[in-house]
């Protein structure tokens, strides 16, 4: 079965400029790839896959940052437990094993994102909640696994 975006332009046509129409480009290029051309514009293509890669990078620390500050959240203010925070926890669970397993390599650098998602936590805890800096442990209390582990849940029940 023919992909649609396989029918928008033919390998053999002119080649679209990148920064005229990105969507033609793209598709153009994916065609040109599949049927061996050689006229690829290679220079815009590895910067695509170079931004498409950061771009998973970015959506993972972006995930990680959102379930816990939801989690630290649960855990500082129990007696005022927000349900926005038991769904975002909810899908953020469901969705990080998801891109990870689209993406296993995004594990290589799991430290690293798990200390710019703590850091982006604090951050919008502070905002979300209005509570100091200071009241915030200094260190994530919870563990990678601890993290996505959908039975834990930090605190009291």
């Amino acid at each position: 079965m023919k992909r649609d975006m396989d029918l928008v332009r033919t390998p053999d046509s002119v080649m679209t400029d990148y920064h005229t129409d990105f969507a033609l480009w793209a598709c153009e290029q994916a065609a040109r790839l599949r049927t061996g051309a050689a006229d690829l514009d290679r220079d815009n293509i590895a910067e695509e896959l170079d931004a498409l890669a950061r771009a998973l990078h970015r959506e993972l620390d972006e995930r990680m940052a959102r379930l816990i500050q939801s989690l630290l959240q649960w855990s500082l203010l129990e007696g005022s437990r927000q349900p926005v925070w038991y769904v975002a926890i909810q899908e953020e669970r469901d969705m990080i094993p998801r891109l990870l397993a689209d993406a296993p390599s995004l594990r290589e650098d799991w430290s690293g994102t798990l200390t710019r998602a703590w850091r982006r936590a604090q951050d919008d805890v502070c905002v979300a909640t209005g509570l100091a800096p200071t009241l915030l442990p200094i260190t994530c209390p919870f563990t990678g696994e601890q993290i996505l582990d959908t039975a834990f849940w930090p605190g009291k029940p």
